[in-house]
């Protein structure tokens, strides 16, 4: 699988600094929209949500959220307006290393703030959050031939910076 690397922002287009906050249960309809358009944008098929209500999967969420197993993701605002995030849960191996990682659901920059850092700034932040808990391993799954495309940022590098060694 190869990553395509997106083009460094137009130089009318300066970078995006949004402020971070982890997730939590005041995020649910924040959230709940960004991985609606998610879905819809992605053509994600897998896990197929078809029988899922609006109402049924902010009800997931929201059990997801509040379980208190720790980091649930970060999202981006701008101004208090949503622009992106990470979504995802903490996950312990039965077997196998390492015992403790992060499983990424959905990723999500709203269009109009795409190509100019933020999903960038979006890794870098979860990344600081989950290494105060412990955890410096992410697993991701996507369709094939659609590799996530972070600016500036190559796969490789995304592995290290996330384990801690960047």
């Amino acid at each position: 699988m190869t990553a395509e690397l997106v083009k460094m922002p137009e130089p009318n287009q300066r970078p995006l600094k949004p402020r971070l906050e982890a997730i939590g249960v005041t995020h649910i309809v924040e959230v709940w929209k960004m991985f609606d358009r998610f879905q819809r944008d992605s053509g994600a098929s897998h896990p197929s949500l078809e029988d899922e209500t609006g109402e049924t999967m902010r009800m997931h969420l929201y059990n997801m959220i509040s379980s208190g197993t720790g980091v649930s993701g970060v999202i981006a605002k701008i101004n208090k307006k949503p622009v992106g995030m990470i979504l995802g849960n903490l996950q312990a191996r039965p077997f196998g290393r390492p015992k403790v990682y992060f499983n990424v659901w959905a990723s999500y920059v709203e269009p109009e703030s795409r190509k100019r850092g933020l999903m960038k700034v979006l890794v870098n932040g979860l990344s600081e959050m989950l290494r105060k808990v412990g955890c410096n391993h992410w697993e991701m799954s996507m369709p094939h031939g659609k590799a996530p495309s972070i600016e500036g940022l190559d796969c490789k590098e995304l592995a290290m910076r996330v384990g801690g060694k960047v």
